[in-house]
This record gives structure tokens, sequence and C-alpha cells, in this order.
């Protein structure tokens, strides 16, 4: 329950729904309905989101960014295995220098 995030200005959540590494739910810090339900962590999980909400409603601006990447047109089996598993648009997010310097071309306000 620390406040550190209420400190930020400006919050990006950045997420893809082919990203299989962080539930697409998480990134995005949203209630999904089979963590509501689950007997075992489900109030966990629900007061989870709920504190880093009300940490969220103190920024100035609170944005959520989908992000889509084509798939992997490639023959290497390893690159086709990354697809599969979601691996290839996580680690997209730090590797695809084209699609970082978009990223903070398109949001550069959020930055400065």
């Amino acid at each position: 329950k620390d406040n550190t995030l209420a400190h930020f200005t400006n919050v990006i959540l950045v997420s893809s729904a082919e990203d299989r590494y962080v539930p697409h739910h998480s990134a995005r810090i949203q209630l999904c309905p089979e963590a509501m339900h689950d007997p075992r962590f489900g109030s966990t999980f629900v007061s989870m989101v709920h504190n880093l909400h009300n940490l969220l409603t103190q920024c100035a601006n609170m944005l959520h960014v989908d992000v889509c990447f084509t798939a992997n047109n490639s023959t290497r089996l390893a690159a086709q295995l990354d697809d599969a598993i979601g691996r290839a648009a996580h680690i997209a997010f730090l590797e695809q220098t084209v699609f970082i310097s978009m990223f903070v071309h398109m949001y550069l306000q959020y930055f400065v």
C-alpha cells in the first residue's frame, strides 16, 4: 500500500493481447471475471486493483494504450514458438527500436 504511484503526473499503461506473459487485464490494471470469482484469491485481487485505481485517480493523466504486433512470418522454429507462447509480443516492447521511437514520438507530451 505504497503511495509512490500517486506522485506521477502521467501514467501510461501499455498492453498487448498478444503478450501471454503478462495477462492483458493485469497490464491494464483491470478486473477480470476469473479473478473476481476466484474463491481463494478473488477478494485479494479486487482489493489490489481498487487500491491501485485509488492512487491513479490522483494522477493528472492516465492513458491505456493497446498495442498489436503483427505476426512474425519467420520460418525459424524459434520465432514461431515465440509467437505461439506470447514471448514475441512481450519482448517487442523492449527490443523493437522502431516501436519505441514511434511510441515516444506519439506520446512525447507525457514524458516531458
